[in-house]
């Protein structure tokens, strides 16, 4: 259960609170109900969220930045019962639309929310994705970039990053149907000098049909 309030809209502002009195719900494995105290998630948290949707000089915007805030509870599983950082996560985004182009960027940093308390490397895990997109009639195009870098904390400090970069092409035929195509470059690095990753580089494509 929760409790959630939504504020007024004022000028395309709007902010809403929620309140969580315990996180018993584990939606990462299953919907199971944590019966215990000592249990891998997190308890009480506090979202808060502001939104602005909006038109300045022909831009049409849309944004928005929320952040959870939490105790932590007890790690289950481990043979010394050891507490988990309180949960701090950040998350914020923005669409700005002019004529046909369209541009988004959204980051989020969960800084140490999930590692444990104590720990030698300290766990984090933070990123973005920038995107754009042109309309010309039939057909539009697009591309995008983002990165993530993540530590597991504990006995390694190895930072693991993931890149990807992609472009593509999307046309309407009419009808209801719609074909696409696009490449992605991926890179991946575990943050270990001496292991060799390879980075893959996809293409892919489809077609949709609507009725």
């Amino acid at each position: 259960s929760r409790v959630n309030y939504a504020f007024p809209v004022v000028n395309g502002f709007a902010v809403q609170v929620t309140y969580t009195p315990a996180l018993e719900f584990n939606s990462s494995t299953s919907n199971a109900r944590q019966q215990s105290d000592q249990n891998s998630v997190h308890g009480e948290a506090i979202h808060v969220a502001v939104s602005y949707e909006g038109e300045m000089e022909g831009i049409s915007y849309v944004a928005g930045i929320a952040s959870i805030t939490g105790n932590s509870i007890t790690t289950a599983g481990v043979t010394t019962l050891t507490a988990n950082n309180d949960l701090t996560v950040v998350t914020a985004g923005i669409k700005a639309t002019m004529g046909n182009i369209t541009l988004g960027l959204h980051g989020y940093d969960h800084g140490d929310s999930f590692g444990r308390v104590g720990q030698v490397n300290k766990a984090s895990d933070a990123g973005y994705t920038m995107a754009m997109e042109y309309a010309m009639g039939s057909i539009t195009v697009g591309a995008g970039y983002a990165h993530q870098e993540k530590v597991d904390g504990g006995a390694s400090s190895n930072v693991k990053e993931d890149t990807i970069s992609y472009f593509g092409i999307g046309y309407d035929i009419g009808g209801g149907v719609n074909t696409w195509v696009q490449l992605d470059n991926i890179s991946h690095s575990d943050g270990d000098h001496a292991t060799t990753e390879a980075d893959p580089q996809l293409i892919m494509a489809g077609i949709s049909l609507g009725f």
